[in-house]
């Protein structure tokens, strides 16, 4: 009994080994022969069809194993709870080291794309909202693989995407990478779509420290622009350092909460200065910025910023100009604009709520004296306030302008101008205007709706009063009044 159950067990395994060595030797005709890589290529498809994605193209030379090259590739998926998808690669070229597999890495030698098209449009069903990141989850995703993953070359060229109504372009793309339990590194990033390119090396640690530089390049209305980013800090709390290097050099530092975590939210600090800017760059000849700087705070919910600069223009004197606003609520709130110089001293404030549009601003005129620049229309201490207010209905854009007191010397006579306007649209529903400058008097009440209702008043009998080179009088009174005809 013994002996006949040794022979059968001798047989049996002696089976057993005979086909596991059969499919290890089915299994590597599969992987390692053009013929094999065809064949799963072939299976592949009609079970992606039964999962919603149909699959096209051409398996050229190589195996999975040695080398695979891919040609004429397409990809469609319908709409779903995932979008339409639609991809199309003119060629993907793959090489690796299996063995590495053994020593637990996950060696790509390189991967070629070229000639990529297609689009991407998301879903309009109702998708459930994912939880929240965690530190744990990005921890696993990133550090608690099973092999390390080394890519020592990544190119990509032709890109055409679209996703929704905008397009993705790349001329050229080429990294390397390395992901291991310790690090993730990104090395040799260049991306060109002309006229725009990025340069960039990053590291991020499994404490979530990152270091990393990237320079931009960029065209736009005949200008180029260039800049340097400097990243550091934590997942937590980045710390960014940018420079504009060309046309003007400015200089930004940057404190980001990315609200990358559960429990986390979005924050940041910014200080931008630029000790000069010469504005020729861009067209305005002459004028200069000097002194520039901005700091802001916040959230994308509320934040404030303030902003100052001085200004020279040729023939106009130095001015310098300050701001401080907030945003809170759907709210913009101005709380100071001031611009000051010799000549000019004019502050605004106010509120702008974006949707459905509504603005309400308060200006003030301190001074206004330009002295003997204009020396047929001297104005001399000119100060005064009013308002601006405007609101979006659903028929037209209504506008009312309201000059509270105007008042100052006019070619050294009292000028005094009080008045207000309420317009819809361009169309003057009301006009109040009281205007005297020594003993030239203007007068103007009336609008117009559905009908023209205007009067009007205009004393002056002494014209070189308002303007040194005119002479004479003028003088007149009236009403213009009617239906205007479809």
């Amino acid at each position: 009994m013994n002996a006949r159950w040794l022979s059968w067990s001798v047989r049996t395994l002696s089976a057993l080994v005979l086909v596991l060595a059969l499919l290890c030797a089915l299994a590597l005709l599969l992987l390692s022969t053009n013929f094999g890589t065809r064949f799963l290529w072939r299976m592949a498809q009609p079970v992606a069809l039964a999962a919603g994605v149909q699959l096209q193209g051409e398996i050229g030379a190589g195996s999975l194993l040695d080398g695979l090259r891919l040609q004429n590739f397409s990809l469609n998926r319908d709409a779903g709870a995932g979008g339409a998808l639609t991809l199309q690669v003119q060629e993907f070229t793959l090489t690796w080291q299996p063995g590495a597999l053994f020593s637990g890495r996950l060696q790509i030698d390189s991967v070629h794309v070229q000639g990529i098209s297609g689009g991407f449009r998301a879903s309009t069903l109702p998708s459930t909202p994912s939880a929240p990141l965690t530190r744990e989850q990005l921890h696993a995703w990133l550090f608690e693989l099973p092999l390390d993953i080394a890519l020592d070359s990544v190119s990509l060229s032709g890109v055409s995407f679209t996703v929704g109504e905008s397009q993705i372009g790349t001329e050229s793309l080429q990294f390397s990478a390395y992901l291991n339990h310790d690090m993730l590194r990104l090395d040799g990033f260049d991306w060109r779509w002309q006229p725009y390119g990025l340069s960039a090396a990053l590291q991020l640690d499994a404490a979530f420290a990152l270091n990393g530089a990237l320079n931009w390049n960029a065209s736009a209305a005949n200008v180029d622009y260039s800049g340097a980013l400097t990243l550091g800090g934590t997942l937590d709390a980045l710390t960014l350092t940018h420079q504009l290097n060309a046309p003007q050099t400015i200089t930004s530092n940057i404190t980001l909460n990315p609200g990358l975590f559960a429990g986390q939210s979005l924050s940041f600090t910014l200080q931008s200065e630029a000790a000069a800017l010469d504005l020729s760059t861009w067209g305005v000849n002459g004028a200069r910025l000097s002194s520039v700087s901005l700091n802001a705070s916040g959230t994308p919910a509320a934040l404030s910023a303030q902003a100052a600069l001085s200004a020279s223009y040729p023939a106009l004197p130095d001015t310098n100009a300050t701001l401080t606003l907030r945003w809170q609520d759907g709210t913009l709130t101005l709380d100071a604009l001031q611009v000051l110089n010799p000549e000019l001293d004019f502050a605004l404030s106010g509120a702008v709520i974006p949707a459905p549009l509504q603005v309400q601003l308060d200006w003030r005129l301190n001074r206004l004296d330009p002295g003997a620049r204009f020396p047929t229309l001297q104005l001399t201490g000119v100060s005064g306030n009013g308002a601006v207010n405007l609101a979006q209905n659903p028929e037209a854009l209504l506008t009312t302008i309201d000059i509270a007191s105007l008042s100052g010397a006019l070619n050294g006579l009292p000028l005094t101008i009080q008045g207000n306007a309420a317009l819809r649209g361009a169309l003057p529903e009301q006009v109040t205007l009281n205007a005297q400058s020594g003993d030239n008097r203007l007068e103007l009440n009336g609008g117009m709706s559905d009908t023209l209702d205007l009067r009007w008043n205009l004393q002056a009998p002494d014209l070189s009063q308002l303007w040194t080179e005119l002479n004479g009088t003028i003088s007149g009174a009236g009403e213009i009044s009617g239906a205007p005809q479809a």
